[in-house]
């Protein structure tokens, strides 16, 4: 009989949802989503669900968020090329420039000869 494998594959986490952090805190889902940004709820209930999110380990979707916002995050860089020392660095900083205020921004060089 063989032994069981020791490097046995656990299935993924269960993400925590928002209407798992909104009956835990006794509040609406709309209601957490607005805690969460700080917006129209008060200090008490924003306190109060940043509190149960964090204990219940709740991280926002980014594409639950990009589908209800209608906003992605990202900028496209377009350029002639990437072979060019100069312009493979402006793409390099300005996706960390971006990334350090949460945006993302795909390259795309575009090969406009024809020959």
């Amino acid at each position: 009989m063989a032994e069981p494998s020791a490097c046995a594959v656990s299935p993924p986490a269960k993400r925590i949802t928002i209407r798992e952090v909104a009956d835990a805190a006794g509040v609406s889902p709309a209601a957490v989503s607005y805690a969460l940004r700080g917006i129209q709820v008060s200090e008490e209930t924003q306190e109060r669900v940043r509190k149960v999110a964090s204990e219940l380990g709740y991280e926002a979707n980014p594409i639950a968020r990009a589908l209800a916002s209608g906003r992605t995050g990202m900028v496209g860089i377009l350029g002639p090329s990437l072979e060019d020392l100069w312009q493979q660095r402006l793409v390099a900083e300005a996706g960390r420039a971006l990334l350090a205020h949460d945006r993302y921004a795909p390259s795309c060089a575009i090969n406009t000869s024809t020959g």
